[in-house]
């Protein structure tokens, strides 16, 4: 694929998953990573700079664990479709979000959601493609170690590690964010190449931020549900109905942090994370008949049934008066 390969995938542990996948396979790239929120206007540039020769157009161009809004695929495909032949670069999207199922009428996108236990990750899913059309073959050992990497990756981004009790996968992203994101790629990359077991994962010095990391995570949980404010007259269902929803400022740990209020708020809906500086929304649910999906795609974000996000500035500074307004109350 040469050294013109473009990579867009997510901020998040499954969408370095794709950066680690292209190291691995020794394959160059322009490696871009993207929050949900400006992947559109991103790709919408891009097209633009093609179209104007301020950029050559590259041999590969994968985007990964990220949707595209319909008017931005559309976009995306008619500037694919007028190339010629030879100049078509390879177009691959993988992604697994139900908001991006729209993407599948297009040849060049795969979205698949899955349903029960061993649902795809965008890291499985491009991992998939990349083993089928790559003339790169691992050694067996490394091969093995990778396929261990990837299912603690899909495991943990599917949140399936908590049925399977398997807490690799969750230590695996604690390291990612304790971690610089290029010291965590090279620290896998010295895995898989050095002489280590698959069983083992970590190195000694990772383990032991990991121990300190555990009690910081009890601490941060303990500090934020208390922080935490419930509206109950914000968000609503689509016949209109409001949901009962727990609201808090949060920059770390969302993923624990929302399934923590959620277990112990059996009352809420869902709950709704917010941070002003990154102009981000998340959302968490635990109840199975709760489906974020109207709700984040109402304010132009995207994600799965029980974990999705958008903007802050998608909902409106209204949730901050709101929020504002339940914390002076309280």
């Amino acid at each position: 694929m040469g050294n013109k390969t473009i990579l867009l995938t997510h901020t998040d542990l499954d969408g370095y998953g794709s950066n680690l996948l292209l190291e691995t396979y020794d394959i160059r790239a322009r490696m871009v990573n993207l929050d949900n929120h400006i992947v559109d206007s991103y790709v919408l540039e891009m097209i633009r700079r093609l179209k104007e020769k301020e950029m050559d157009i590259p041999k590969a161009l994968f985007i990964t664990d990220l949707g595209l809004k319909p008017e931005v695929a559309k976009e995306l495909n008619e500037w694919y479709q007028r190339l010629p032949e030879d100049k078509k670069p390879t177009l691959k999207l993988f992604d697994h979000h139900k908001t991006a199922l729209h993407l599948n009428q297009y040849d060049w996108a795969t979205v698949i959601v899955g349903e029960g236990m061993n649902k795809p990750s965008g890291t499985s899913l491009f991992y998939e493609f990349l083993k089928s059309e790559t003339d790169r073959k691992l050694p067996e050992e490394k091969q093995e170690k990778l396929n261990r990497l990837v299912e603690l990756i899909r495991s943990y981004d599917t949140w399936e590690w908590k049925e399977t009790n398997d807490h690799l996968a969750s230590d695996l992203n604690d390291l990612f964010y304790l971690m610089k994101r290029n010291l965590f790629i090279q620290h896998r990359l010295d895995w898989l190449n050095g002489p280590y077991s698959v069983k083992s994962c970590f190195f000694e010095q990772e383990r032991f931020l990991l121990s300190m990391e555990r009690e910081r995570i009890k601490n941060y949980l303990r500090a934020k549900s208390k922080q935490m404010v419930v509206l109950n007259d914000f968000f609503k269902n689509e016949s209109g109905k409001y949901f009962n929803v727990g609201v808090l400022q949060a920059e770390n740990y969302i993923s624990e942090l929302g399934d923590h209020l959620c277990q112990t708020n059996r009352d809420l809906d869902f709950v709704a994370m917010f941070d002003v500086t990154k102009n981000k929304v998340s959302f968490r649910a635990r109840k199975p008949e709760v489906d974020l999906t109207p709700l984040v795609k109402s304010f132009g974000g995207g994600g799965h049934s029980q974990a999705a996000g958008c903007s802050l500035n998608g909902i409106g500074f209204e949730l901050i008066e709101k929020v504002y307004d339940k914390m002076v109350t309280k």
